[in-house]
């Protein structure tokens, strides 16, 4: 019987998974700082505060900051049952530092055509 994936896929997966959350978890936490616009309009339970602090921000740093120790964890104990290797690190960080290059590359591009693409990511007002 054929193995469903080697270990060294498997540990490409816990570690995608892992770093898969951490910019949504990033964004929780900084949510209410970074837009203030949006955090304003979003419903009553984003707003619940705890000890004078969104709620939001701080499940958002508590749960981030865990998601880190237990990439580390992942990464530092292979007896867990996934092998983590440089290499799959390395693919990892690769891998989220190309979306960034392509949006600035294609930016670059666009603007030099005469297109503004950050228009994109602007509200279109109601008629």
């Amino acid at each position: 019987m054929k193995n469903a994936g080697s270990s060294r896929d498997k540990g490409e997966a816990a570690v995608g998974v892992l770093m898969g959350n951490l910019p949504g978890l990033l964004a929780a936490t900084l949510f209410s700082r970074t837009r203030k616009d949006l955090f304003d309009i979003s419903p009553n339970i984003t707003k619940r505060k705890i000890g004078g602090v969104h709620a939001i921000t701080i499940l958002g740093a508590i749960t981030f900051i865990s998601f880190l120790v237990f990439l580390g964890f992942v990464m530092s104990f292979p007896q867990i049952g996934i092998v983590v290797t440089p290499l799959n690190i390395g693919f990892m960080i690769v891998a989220y530092l190309i979306g960034p290059a392509i949006y600035f590359i294609a930016k670059y591009v666009r603007k030099s055509q005469g297109i503004d693409i950050a228009l994109a990511f602007k509200q279109i007002p109601p008629e």
